[in-house]
């Protein structure tokens, strides 16, 4: 159903390793099983759904790198977020 597409979506991409080496610093590696939303293959499909969509599931997507500092991305999604409201 086209018109329950949301008008913008935000994909964060992150890289696999990045996502380990994250979870490792806030130690969950050691307690926590592999986690699956982490594994490479749920990873690969997930972006292949959002950045190369046979049928769009949003009328405007944007992809962002999640690989630099937190100030850094946060920075990113500010500013579309802000490019948005003013789209209106």
């Amino acid at each position: 159903m086209p018109y329950l597409r949301p008008d913008h979506t935000l994909y964060l991409d992150v890289t696999p390793e990045l996502l380990h080496l994250r979870r490792k610093a806030a130690g969950h590696h050691e307690v926590e099983p592999e986690y699956f939303l982490h594994d490479p293959a749920f990873l690969t499909h997930f972006r292949d759904y959002f950045c190369r969509p046979a049928r769009p599931a949003t009328a405007e997507l944007a992809v962002a790198s999640g690989d630099g500092d937190r100030q850094e991305t946060a920075a990113v999604v500010q500013a579309l977020f802000t490019y948005w409201a003013g789209v209106r």
